[in-house]
């Protein structure tokens, strides 16, 4: 299995000895910068102009000239940017096959685990479903499967969870570009690459219209009501996401054995029993002063008392108007998890 950046160097030094150039330097090649420019990236053109009296451009031309008659292995292309920088851009349409090619006649690499048995649940994804996955969300699902297919060839019970975070702001803001904004797909828009645009068009409109954030926080309190005709409203918009996201995943071989929605937190009651089973223990505090006056808070340090708690020495659960944040749902949904 060729290294492609000592491939490069190697392919490099030979050029520059193709030259006949005496002694070359030694060829420096590291992952480039810039990602538009190439994979790979070489200075040693700016090493030779000293010796050389020539522009480090023109030495680059030169260079590249070369490896482009002899490429190194798996060569899309090869260029000067940056006054003289070399770059080498991999071609994945051959290089990738070799990779499996390679893994697969390795055979096994995992083994069984004799002491394998406990469940494993293994969450990830968890894409806000207010738009269209990109390709960040498929690299947090192409982590989370592999350590899910790690750890069931290892022998454990795995259990794969997407949590569906389906009562959060972001979903407010899109409810907020159809109903309240007018903003409606284009012809042969997808519904889930219509939410991207419209939740980018709300936030704009923010900016120059800051009155419309109440009617982000007032969308927002009637969804975690989970009753009337804007919580099933948003309850039908994330649906329709969830199943573009499922979909999208599935190309990719990636699938999941729960979802987990945070509607069905709220609606079940695992919220309100978090939050009354911390305040029975003693854990969150109510704030009567300041910026967190009438939030409900933890402390992130146990000796304090709700008089002493100020701005950045607590994670707020409820706001003062009384909406929960992410960090109140996430703890009803670990303690869930644990039973």
């Amino acid at each position: 299995m060729p290294d492609l950046q000592e491939e490069f160097g190697s392919a490099l030094t030979r050029a520059v000895g193709s030259l006949g150039w005496g002694e070359a330097p030694e060829v420096v090649v590291e992952p480039s910068a810039v990602a538009e420019v190439g994979d790979f990236s070489s200075p040693v053109a700016f090493r030779l102009a000293k010796s050389l009296h020539r522009a480090p451009r023109e030495i680059a031309q030169d260079l590249v000239k070369r490896l482009q008659e002899s490429p190194p292995p798996h060569c899309l292309e090869v260029n000067v940017s940056g006054g003289a920088y070399i770059n080498l851009r991999v071609d994945f349409s051959t290089y990738a096959p070799e990779v499996i090619a390679d893994a697969l006649r390795r055979g096994p690499v995992v083994t069984v685990d004799p002491d394998a048995g406990a469940k494993v649940v293994v969450e990830h994804t968890a894409t806000n479903p207010n738009k269209a996955a990109h390709v960040g969300h498929l690299r947090n699902a192409c982590i989370g499967d592999t350590m899910a297919r790690i750890l069931r060839a290892r022998g454990h019970r795995v259990e794969v969870q997407n949590y569906i975070d389906d009562t959060g702001v972001q979903v407010a803001d899109v409810l907020v570009g159809i109903r309240n904004l007018g903003l409606n797909a284009q012809a042969g828009e997808s519904f889930d690459r219509f939410c991207s645009r419209a939740y980018v068009e709300v936030c704009r409109r923010y900016e120059t219209e800051p009155e419309l954030l109440e009617l982000r926080r007032s969308t927002l309190r009637e969804i975690e009501g989970r009753r009337g005709e804007v919580a099933a409203a948003a309850k039908d918009l994330t649906s329709k996401i969830v199943s573009a996201h499922l979909k999208t995943m599935a190309r990719a071989g990636i699938s999941y054995d729960l979802l987990t929605w945070e509607s069905d937190i709220i609606e079940l009651g695992f919220l309100q029993h978090a939050l009354d089973l911390m305040l029975e223990q003693g854990v969150i505090q109510k704030v009567d002063h300041g910026r967190l006056q009438g939030c409900w808070v933890l402390p992130l340090d146990e000796s304090q008392d709700t008089s002493a708690t100020e701005d950045g020495d607590a994670k707020v659960l409820l706001k003062s108007d009384g909406l929960a944040t992410y960090t109140a749902k996430d703890i009803a949904y670990h303690l869930w998890k644990f039973g």
